[in-house]
Order: C-alpha cells, then structure tokens, then sequence
C-alpha cells in the first residue's frame, strides 16, 4: 500500500511544566495512492486502522529527528525562538543555557492523520 500525502501542517511549542517539553502537533491528510493487497478499504474501520498505522509512523519519524537534533545540541526547528517569544522572562534567564535545556527536554508528539481513498475501487479483486 502506498498513502500519497497532500497536506501537513504542524506547530510546534514549549511546555515549561513539569520540565521543559518540546511539543510538535501534526495534522496530515493523504490518500491511498496505491494497494497491492487485499484490504476492504471500503469500511471506517480499515481506513481508520491505516490512519493509526501512519500516525504512529510519523511520530516515530518526528521523534527520532527531534532527538538527534538534540543530540547534536542544533535547535533547527526554532524551539528556542518560540519559548523567546512566549516565555520572555524565562528565556532571558536561561539562554545562555539553551543548549543544554535543549538536549534535555522531554518531547511529546501528537499525530492525526485524515485519509480518504482517493477513488480507488474500495473491493479490490483477490487472487486466487
């Protein structure tokens, strides 16, 4: 099966409580591009089955690319300059320290994706 995305959009934030957390919403709408199995993708359920499957992906993906981000102590996707602008009087505190807070922080990840099936015949013929 292929998904095909046309859209995502994502925001991101900082969360200063408990600890400091890196926070990545993500919104994705695709279609399924192409099926070489046997999936009824006719019913909510499968639909919602594969939507599930590609949130998690994308998580795992969003996840792993935050931490080596943090690894290598580069905030390339401006966590820094959105707590600057949200939590001023933290940031002036502690941004000589940045780095450091960076490679530290927890990360959470919210993930929802919205496929349709793209006209795709939803009762796809099974080999015999």
């Amino acid at each position: 099966m292929t998904v095909t995305t046309k859209g995502i959009k994502s925001t991101i934030k900082t969360k200063l409580k408990p600890k400091l957390t890196l926070a990545v919403d993500a919104a994705i709408k695709g279609y399924i591009a192409e099926l070489e199995c046997y999936i009824k993708i006719d019913s909510d359920e499968e639909i919602r089955k594969i939507e599930k499957k590609l949130e998690d992906e994308a998580e795992s993906q969003i996840r792993q690319t935050i931490k080596m981000a943090q690894e290598m102590e580069t905030d390339v996707f401006g966590f820094g300059r959105k707590l600057s602008i949200n939590n001023p009087n933290y940031w002036k505190k502690h941004k000589e320290e940045w780095n450091t807070l960076f490679r530290n922080a927890d990360i959470e990840v919210n993930v929802n994706a919205n496929i349709s099936n793209a006209g795709l015949l939803t009762d796809p013929y099974k080999l015999q």
